[in-house]
């Protein structure tokens, strides 16, 4: 993929360059710095025992906690278990903002946030032993 880089001088004039970027390098040492973290860094035990909406935005919300912990699949699945857009299949929420949208997860019903929490422990529990 090719990105465009505009360089604006100190006189006003622009310079124009095409730049490649290798998308898939930039995902697999994304992915390497994620396995680095997860393999040095174990969450808190409290996490497991936090209350269901604090453990959702420590695991899922940009600002948490420990969502660098959390893979993309999990966060994914969390995701297609709220109802913040109604009961939506995982193809129509692919659809809604680039396929994530705090508002679903913060929105949904206290059945679907407990069903969110629900996921998110027993994931933590399986992966960190907790």
């Amino acid at each position: 993929m090719k990105m465009q880089v505009t360089t604006i001088e100190p006189d006003g004039s622009r310079t124009v360059e095409y730049v490649e970027i290798d998308m898939d390098k930039i995902e697999r040492e994304r992915e390497e710095r994620l396995e680095e973290r997860k393999r040095n860094v174990q969450p808190p035990k409290h996490y497991a025992a936090l209350d269901d909406w604090d453990l959702i935005v420590a695991c899922l919300h940009y600002e948490g906690g420990i969502t660098h912990l959390v893979s993309d699949e999990i966060q994914w699945e969390a995701y297609c278990a709220a109802d913040g857009f109604g009961w939506l299949a995982p193809e129509a929420l692919e659809d809604i903002n680039d396929g994530w949208d705090w508002s679903h997860i913060r929105d949904s019903s206290p059945a679907g946030k407990a069903r969110i929490a629900y996921f998110l422990r027993s994931k933590l529990r399986s992966i960190f032993n907790l």
